[in-house]
């Protein structure tokens, strides 16, 4: 039985604790679709960004990613999300 008293992101890292899995933290769902969408991404060297628009029931969220990459070492792209503005 879980505490009523805490709220639902602590409730579940307790779930996850109980079951043997470690949380780093959450992500937004607009940051976990512009991951989704650098994970499907081609691989090349354009640099551009997208707004993320999130129209749920009780709000609306803005997120304006830029998606780039970079060469590793052994010449491989890294691609890099960075979050410009979450709102």
């Amino acid at each position: 039985m879980l505490p009523v008293f805490i709220n639902q992101n602590n409730q579940l890292l307790l779930v996850l604790e109980i079951s043997g899995l470690h949380v780093n933290g959450f992500v937004s769902e607009n940051t976990g679709a512009a991951i989704r969408h650098a994970i499907d991404r081609k691989e090349d060297n354009s640099t551009y960004n997208l707004v993320y628009l999130n129209l749920g029931h009780m709000s609306f969220k803005v997120s304006v990613v830029q998606h780039s990459n970079v060469l590793d070492s052994k010449n491989k792209p890294i691609q890099i999300v960075n979050v410009l503005l979450f709102f």
